[in-house]
């Protein structure tokens, strides 16, 4: 998937293993650790603001963010944002999203691999999230419908 952070773990010098440095740095503790046979995909962190699951990848994509169908859904069942940290993990450059507008409008994505391991991603434009920053010190809401 273009511009998707290999999830292979989160070993030294992955954007994964940093997101989980810079969120304990913030003083937002890792929840959840959330892995497949890949190895991690995702983690839920506590924010001031409340549990939020969090993916990295690499760039945006078209200015879309895309997020791992099952991540949103677990996510909105549990009335919690996610968010995407593109690049170097920092608050200004992560935007965060209602999960449940995610999921109801977000534009089904499947990655061309062979059907077993297939997986459905969820793509919506970055016009509908927030920077990550702005959430967390309340200079902005989550955007709770599509634009």
């Amino acid at each position: 998937m273009l511009g998707h952070d290999s999830p292979k773990d989160d070993s030294p010098g992955s954007k994964m293993q940093e997101l989980r440095e810079r969120a304990l740095a913030w003083d937002m503790p890792i929840l959840r650790t959330f892995r497949d046979d890949y190895g991690v995909h995702c983690i839920k962190i506590r924010t001031p603001r409340g549990p939020v699951y969090c993916i990295t990848k690499k760039y945006p994509y078209k200015e879309m963010a895309s997020f791992p169908s099952r991540v949103v859904y677990r996510a909105a069942d549990h009335d919690s944002p996610v968010a995407v940290f593109f690049g170097e993990p920092r608050m200004g450059n992560a935007y965060v999203f209602d999960s449940a507008v995610v999921a109801a409008e977000g534009v089904p994505n499947r990655e061309n691999t062979e059907p077993s391991r297939r997986k459905e991603w969820l793509d919506i434009s970055l016009e509908n999230g927030v920077i990550f920053g702005d959430w967390i010190t309340h200079r902005r809401e989550l955007i709770s419908e599509k634009k």
